[in-house]
Order: C-alpha cells, then sequence, then structure tokens
C-alpha cells in the first residue's frame, strides 16, 4: 500500500513538474482547442436554425443572442453540442 501511495505522489510531481516546464505550450493548446469548440458549437446551432435570421432572412453577420437575457433558458445553450445530435 505504501508503495501506491509513493508512486502516486511521484507521478503527481511528475506532472506538476511537467506542467511548469510547459504551462505556455499547454495554454496555448487549450486556448486553440477551446476557441474551435466555440465556433463550432456556434456554427452546428445557426445550421441547425436554418442558417439566416427568423426576423429578416439575412445570412450575413448571423449571432446567437437573446434581446432580454431573462428569457434565454440555460438548458437551450448546451442542448446543442456538435457531434452528438441524434440521427
Amino acid at each position: 500500500m505504501w508503495d501506491t501511495m509513493a508512486t502516486r505522489e511521484q507521478k503527481l510531481e511528475a506532472k506538476r513538474r511537467y506542467y511548469q516546464k510547459n504551462k505556455n505550450k499547454l495554454n496555448a493548446e487549450s486556448r486553440e482547442i477551446n476557441t474551435r469548440l466555440r465556433y463550432e458549437k456556434k456554427n452546428f446551432i445557426i445550421e441547425s436554425l436554418g442558417s439566416k435570421c427568423c426576423k429578416c432572412g439575412t445570412i450575413d453577420c448571423l449571432e446567437i443572442d437573446h434581446i432580454n437575457p431573462g428569457l434565454k433558458k440555460i438548458e437551450d445553450a448546451f442542448m446543442f453540442v456538435p457531434g452528438t445530435e441524434s440521427k
């Protein structure tokens, strides 16, 4: 049991050292991944909703927004996750 604890602590310490040594690279990769996922989710939602404004029909500069934030349902924001849609 003590060997397992020492091994766990050694692994954690190795991970900490690796992170400290590579944190700039890891943070940059994380930002890139999060940005890509955000755009994928936005594009998926826009495509799912017809790729045009429901008020005027424009297809330029579409955004997902709520004029009255009090009417926004938080579940709706998480309902559309690219790659998990049912077929």
